[in-house]
């Protein structure tokens, strides 16, 4: 890799990189099923089995329905549902949408995140004694589900809101958080809820999501940062996120072709992260890209992603 100078410009490769544990079982899930004659299909999974539309892509060529309309609640979702079997996604969905698969007589798989699953659970062992704060982001899924457990848990999304929350209850405060945000908005929002109450927290940010942030903040000497993952991903938009907050340039990209070849031209070193739910494939070619990039010949500057759905699922 050269930049237009000529001079040698170093990739440096952020680890860890692939699938998180929980995607990695969610996306088993689903290859199972459609190995086994026993489960019905076709297959709806109820939005996207991660936040990743190449990936939902793959699954779709092997006749794998995705029901993702974002203007649509999980359980309006199961409208949709014309016989077959639905797969729950890794972010969880609310004890309504159980209980009307349960009604309905529809078959359905779990594959809800076990840390996900745990918050869920947790939840519910305080909401009798609590009054339950939740910081997540607004309309997304994990914390529609979250939301869907009870009407007496409260969703702080910003420090705005944070800053303008008053306790009407007697009950203790209790501090539950969506688990892909990022580490210094939780602890600013948690900050600013104390100045004015005594509550008790859970710190339920995944160790996946821990690590990445970590490693980026450690490598932040680069002069530029690339998060390769899906732009619906909260995690991999909380990696762009860390990065800016450090001072280090830094953008998303789904894939290779989302690659701005002018932020390449006058570097001497980039640095490649991705998303906890990026297809490992997907970075493995930006990062063999930015290595054969030479900005001073533009036949290394065509940057067309040439994976198979094989590719993508592995």
């Amino acid at each position: 890799m050269y930049n237009l100078s000529g001079e040698i410009m170093k990739v440096i490769k952020i680890q860890p990189q692939g699938f998180c544990k929980g995607v990695q079982r969610a996306l088993v899930i689903v290859k199972d099923a459609l190995k086994d004659d026993k489960v019905a299909k076709p297959l709806y999974i109820l939005g996207l089995i991660v936040h990743n539309k190449r990936l939902a892509e793959s699954l779709a060529e092997l006749g794998v329905i995705s029901l993702n309309e974002p203007s649509k609640t999980r359980l309006e979702l199961l409208n949709l549902v014309k016989g077959g079997t639905v797969i729950l996604t890794a972010h969880g969905v609310s004890p309504a949408v159980i209980k009307t698969l349960k009604e309905r007589n529809i078959p359905y798989i779990d594959a809800t995140c076990p840390d996900v699953d745990y918050v869920h659970q947790q939840i519910k062992h305080y909401l009798p004694t609590h009054k339950i704060l939740y910081l997540g982001q607004k309309n997304h899924p994990e914390t529609e589900g979250v939301l869907g457990i009870s009407n007496n848990i409260t969703l702080i999304s910003s420090l705005k809101e944070a800053k303008a929350y008053r306790h009407q209850t007697e009950k203790p405060l209790f501090l539950f958080n969506q688990t892909t945000l990022d580490v210094g908005f939780l602890n600013s929002l948690t900050q600013e809820l104390q100045k004015n109450y005594s509550l008790s927290t859970d710190n339920n940010i995944c160790k996946a999501t821990l690590r990445r942030q970590k490693a980026v903040i450690e490598t932040a000497k680069s002069e530029l940062l690339i998060v390769v993952g899906d732009r619906l991903s909260s995690n991999s938009n909380k990696l762009v996120e860390v990065a800016k907050n450090k001072g280090l340039n830094s953008y998303l990209i789904e894939t290779v072709e989302d690659l701005k070849i002018e932020s390449l031209l006058n570097i001497k070193t980039v640095s490649v992260t991705s998303g906890a739910s990026t297809p490992k494939a997907i970075t493995a070619e930006v990062i063999e890209f930015l290595t054969n990039f030479d900005a001073n010949d533009h036949k290394t500057w065509e940057n067309k992603s040439n994976l198979t759905s094989y590719d993508i699922l592995g």
